[in-house]
């Protein structure tokens, strides 16, 4: 059987987007600890946030890593997964936080129901985004960064 058409498992995916979600979740929470001091109303939604981000990212990171460059060289290997790991939890950190921002906004536009819902929704998701990447990206950093390559020499070892 070629190497390149065997799929991961369903089990697989599944221990490891919880073990990196948990691990985004341990990077915020350490995060707010040094940066903040722990004086923040909202740990426990965002501690939520960031591992539904992780939970969410690691999947598709995965298979697209293995897309790329499942016969690559290792050193090939190990920059995929670390690039589509950044990237893909980073985005979906980022998209859970819009649905978040929507949902919470949504009670206080009424008047968003109608002809102009779809531009609301696409505006504030776009706002929502770049308002996470500006400035929810910081709580990734420094801690996310052994984490991040450790996880990019485990999928780069295990997509061979």
């Amino acid at each position: 059987m070629d190497r390149r058409n065997r799929q991961p498992s369903i089990g697989a995916l599944a221990i490891g987007s919880l073990l990196w979600g948990t691990a985004m979740a341990v990077t915020v929470l350490i995060d707010l600890r040094f940066w903040l001091d722990g004086h923040t109303l909202n740990t426990n939604g965002l501690v939520a946030l960031y591992f539904a981000g992780g939970l969410a990212g690691f999947s598709p990171a995965r298979l697209i890593a293995r897309r790329i460059a499942a016969e690559k060289p290792f050193t090939a290997r190990v920059s995929a997964s670390f690039l589509c790991l950044v990237i893909l939890t980073i985005a979906a950190t980022a998209i859970v936080f819009a649905i978040s921002f929507q949902y919470s906004n949504g009670y206080y536009h009424p008047s968003a129901i109608g002809w102009m819902w779809p531009f609301y929704i696409a505006a504030s998701g776009i706002a929502a985004s770049f308002q996470f990447l500006v400035m929810g990206s910081r709580y990734f950093l420094p801690t996310g960064i052994p984490l991040l390559a450790l996880a990019s020499y485990a999928l780069a070892k295990a997509l061979r």
